[in-house]
């Protein structure tokens, strides 16, 4: 049996993307499949499951050795360069972690900021742009779009943050 349930998480909300699903699958429903906002599910055995995502850009030709590299983990569903993966918790509730080395977690944080620098950048010349609009209709528009440019830009500091400490427990 098949669920489809309609949800709308803002793009840097992963951790609550997870709790979500791991929720879902407690009450039986593995996601298999995202298209926009609609979470596809099929009925299963209620597990105690963590979900993890990896960000990803790749070519069709590349997806399949990526999917393939991951042995531990069981991939459900991707939307656009969001690949999500889940593990089943051992009695105590523990798991392999999803990315288990630094320079896994490293990349991660780094593909992630570079998104939300691309996506700052680009909000940030919008907000200009209709800030020195000749025609005055800065509005109620322009003030949204800055407000979604701190947002995106808050996201980008927050990714620059966990990767600097990544980096600096190396370190230590």
């Amino acid at each position: 049996m098949e669920k489809k349930v309609y949800k709308i998480f803002p793009g840097s909300e992963r951790k609550n993307v997870k709790k979500f699903l791991e929720k879902m699958f407690l009450d039986g429903y593995k996601l298999i499949n995202i298209k926009r906002n609609t979470y596809y599910f099929e009925k299963v055995e209620p597990k105690n499951v963590t979900y993890e995502f990896d960000f990803q850009i790749l070519k069709k030709e590349e997806e399949n050795e990526y999917l393939s590299y991951e042995t531990d983990w069981n991939f459900t569903a991707n939307r656009g360069a969001n690949y999500w993966f889940y593990i089943v918790k051992d009695v105590n509730g523990n798991h392999i972690p999803f990315f288990n080395n630094n320079e896994s977690k490293i990349l991660f944080l780094k593909r992630n900021l570079k998104l939300y620098i691309v996506i700052t950048s680009f909000m940030l010349i919008n907000s200009i742009t209709l800030f020195l609009n000749p025609f005055k209709i800065f509005n109620y528009i322009g003030y949204y779009s800055i407000i979604i440019t701190l947002y995106f830009g808050f996201t980008a500091l927050k990714y620059l943050s966990r990767l600097t400490k990544v980096k600096n427990d190396i370190l230590e």
